[in-house]
């Protein structure tokens, strides 16, 4: 980023969760082995659309800047891969406070259920 100080680098997105991975990825015969990894990247798509052009961009930056996260996180991807942790987190509540009746989940928990569902299919 510092490189180009001209281009506005608008969004980061990285899975907030760890993506599955077997043999089955590797089954071409038309199925959706990948809806789960599809789903999870529109949740975390739609996440980044809510915090903003630049956002993630920016916690690189406070990165950066601050001797004390480059203390407590040695690598800048460490440090996004809580802040992506905690925003996921967020926007999930954030959807379940439009959704009152669904019963509270952790992120955690809403993704594992989605994968049980699929492999049980």
């Amino acid at each position: 980023m510092t490189m180009f100080p001209e281009v506005n680098y608008r969004y980061f997105i990285q899975p907030s969760q760890p993506l599955p991975g077997s043999l089955q990825m590797l089954n071409f015969d038309n199925t959706t082995n990948t809806w789960p990894m599809q789903m999870l990247g529109r949740l975390d798509g739609e996440n980044a659309l809510k915090d903003g052009d630049g956002f993630m961009f920016g916690k690189m930056k406070q990165w950066s800047d601050s001797a004390d996260l480059q203390k407590e996180f040695v690598k800048v991807g460490d440090f996004i891969t809580l802040e992506t942790h905690t925003q996921a987190e967020t926007h999930r509540q954030e959807r379940r406070q439009q959704q009152k009746d669904v019963p509270t989940q952790s992120y955690e928990e809403e993704y594992e259920e989605m994968l049980k569902k699929y492999n049980e299919e």
